[in-house]
Parts: structure tokens; C-alpha cells; sequence
């Protein structure tokens, strides 16, 4: 019974690890571009250094705004 309970344990082992790699390579194999993100420094930053100074504290607290939070 012991021996039963192996390899059926095996099997759903194996079997497990199968469809693991199928959906992984479904995933991987996907056609569509990577998704980039754009993102601008103000021009307002670009002449004023008081201004430059609040978007990047801005952009330390993940405000892509440029606006204080």
C-alpha cells in the first residue's frame, strides 16, 4: 500500500509540475509589448530651483503630478 501511495504521489507531483510550466510559458510567450510609463519633469522645475525643489519632494512621495501633497 505504501508503494501505491508513492507513486501516486509522484504522479501528482509530476503532474502538477507540468501544468505549472504550461501556464508559466503561456505567460512568458505573450505577445504584448511591455507597458513603459512616461514620465516629464515639469518645465516650471526647469527655471525655478524653489520650484524644482517641490516636485521633487513631490516625486519622493509618489505624486507624479508635480503638485505637493
Amino acid at each position: 500500500m505504501k508503494t501505491l501511495f508513492r507513486i501516486l504521489g509522484t504522479a501528482a507531483a509530476v503532474a502538477v509540475t507540468g501544468a505549472a510550466i504550461v501556464v508559466l510559458d503561456k505567460i512568458l510567450n505573450q505577445k504584448d509589448p511591455l507597458h513603459v510609463e512616461e514620465v516629464e519633469f515639469p518645465e516650471e522645475a526647469e527655471k525655478d530651483a524653489e520650484e524644482a525643489e517641490k516636485t521633487a519632494e513631490a516625486y519622493e512621495r509618489g505624486n507624479r503630478t508635480g503638485s505637493p501633497r
